[in-house]
C-alpha cells in the first residue's frame, strides 16, 4: 500500500524502525515496550513524541547509538564471518541482499533486519559484486574466481545457475531492464553480455587494456558503459555488445565506478578525486564535483536524480546536485571502521 500522506509515511518509518530494533526483547515480555523499547527510543523519533508524554514513570536514558548518528542509523546487519564486500536492494525494497569475502550471499529483510533465507553458498570463494533482478525473484553474484552465481529466491534453488567464462575475478554485474540479460565486468580485461534464459553463448567486448571494475546498462537497455583502471569510460551496445564509438572516453585518473541516472539524462563517473557528470547522448561533460572523496569504490543516483551516495574509505558521503554546482560539501555518515565498498539508494529513496 503507498501511503500518500507524508506525515503517516515518517511514522509508519519510525514505527518500523521501533518494532526492528528492539524485536528480540518485546518478543520475550511485552512490557518491555515501556521498560525499554520506549526509553532507548531516538527522541526525535515520531514514536517516541506520540507515546511518551503520556506514560507516566519511564526511565531516564541517554542514547548515544542512534542519536549520534542523528537518527540516520536505522538498523545493521551482523552474520557474516568476513569482510561484506557488496550490497543491493530488491526491486521493491523489502530484501537487501550482501555478498562477503567469507564467499556467502546474505539476503535479509528489512522490515525485520532477520535473514529472509538461509546463507547462498557455491563454493567459488569471495563474493566482489551482487544484484536483484528488475522483475524476477533471482539474484546474482560476481566471484573472486570468475563465475556469475544466480539464484532463484523462491523455493530457494540450492544449486545456482552458474555463468563461466572470466578467466579474472568478476568485478561488477548489471541486468538488463527487462531482466534477461546480465553484464559482467572482469579483472581480465573484458566485459560480458550474458543471455540467463538461454545456452547462448555471451557476447564477449574487449578494448579495455586494465580491470574492469565497474558497468551498467541504461534505463532502456540499449547503452552499456564499462570504466576501467586504464582511465577510460566506454560505450557498447546494451543488446549486440558492438561498440559505439571507436574512442574511449579518457580520464586521468583509474575509475572506481559508474552508473546511470535514473531519469536516463545522465552519467556519473567516480574517479580519485572527483565525480564527473556527463551528457548521456552527447558525452558532454555537465560538472566535476571536487568532494574531497579520496577513492570512491561505489557510486549511486537516488531515484528522482537530485542526489549521488559516495563509498569512500571509512564513510558514505551523500552529494545534492540541485545545479550542478562545481563544489559541493557532502554529508557524511560516519560509523564504518574500515572501507566502505558498496552503496545503494533504497527504491523509494528514503
Amino acid at each position: 500500500m503507498q501511503v500518500q500522506s507524508t506525515e503517516l509515511s515518517r511514522f509508519l518509518r519510525d514505527a518500523n524502525g521501533f518494532v526492528a530494533s528492539s524485536q528480540e526483547a518485546i518478543e520475550r515480555s511485552a512490557p518491555h515496550i515501556y521498560l525499554s523499547a520506549l526509553p532507548l527510543t531516538a527522541k526525535s523519533s515520531l514514536v517516541y513524541r506520540e507515546f511518551a508524554p503520556p506514560c507516566r514513570g519511564l526511565i531516564e536514558v541517554g542514547v548515544f547509538g542512534i542519536e549520534h548518528h542523528a537518527g540516520q542509523l536505522v538498523m545493521s546487519f551482523t552474520g557474516h564471518e568476513a569482510g561484506v564486500n557488496c550490497i543491493a536492494y530488491s526491486p521493491d525494497g523489502r530484501l537487501i541482499g550482501s555478498g562477503s569475502a567469507d564467499g556467502t550471499v546474505r539476503v535479509w529483510d528489512i522490515r525485520t533486519g532477520e535473514e529472509a533465507i538461509s546463507p547462498l553458498r557455491s563454493g567459488d570463494g569471495s563474493v566482489q559484486c551482487l544484484m536483484f533482478a528488475p522483475k524476477v525473484a533471482k539474484v546474482a553474484s560476481g566471484k573472486k574466481a570468475g563465475v556469475v552465481c544466480i539464484w532463484q529466491l523462491l523455493g530457494v534453488q540450492a544449486i545456482p545457475q552458474r555463468l563461466i567464462g572470466h578467466s579474472g575475478s568478476v568485478q561488477c554485474m548489471a541486468f538488463s531492464p527487462d531482466g534477461s540479460r546480465i553484464a559482467s565486468s572482469s579483472g581480465d580485461c573484458t566485459v560480458r553480455i550474458w543471455n540467463i534464459d538461454t545456452d547462448q553463448a555471451p557476447v564477449v567486448m574487449r578494448g579495455h587494456t586494465k580491470r574492469v571494475n565497474s558497468v551498467a546498462f541504461s534505463s532502456n537497455g540499449e547503452a552499456l558503459v564499462s570504466v576501467s583502471d586504464d582511465q577510460t569510460i566506454r560505450h557498447w551496445d546494451g543488446v549486440t555488445g558492438k561498440r559505439s564509438s571507436d574512442s574511449p572516453v579518457e580520464y586521468e585518473d583509474a575509475i572506481g565506478s559508474v552508473c546511470f541516472s535514473p531519469d536516463g539524462k545522465m552519467i556519473a563517473v567516480a574517479c580519485e578525486d572527483c565525480i564527473v557528470l556527463s551528457n548521456l547522448k552527447t558525452g558532454n561533460r555537465i560538472s566535476t564535483l571536487q568532494c574531497r572523496i579520496d577513492t570512491a569504490r561505489s557510486v549511486a543516483f537516488s531515484p528522482d536524480s537530485r542526489s549521488l551516495v559516495l563509498g569512500r574509505e571509512q564513510s558514505v558521503s551523500v552529494v545534492s546536485l540541485p545545479r550542478f554546482r562545481t563544489k559541493v560539501t557532502p554529508t557524511a555518515l560516519d560509523g564504518h571502521t574500515s572501507q566502505v565498498n558498496s552503496v545503494t539508494y533504497s527504491p523509494d529513496g528514503l
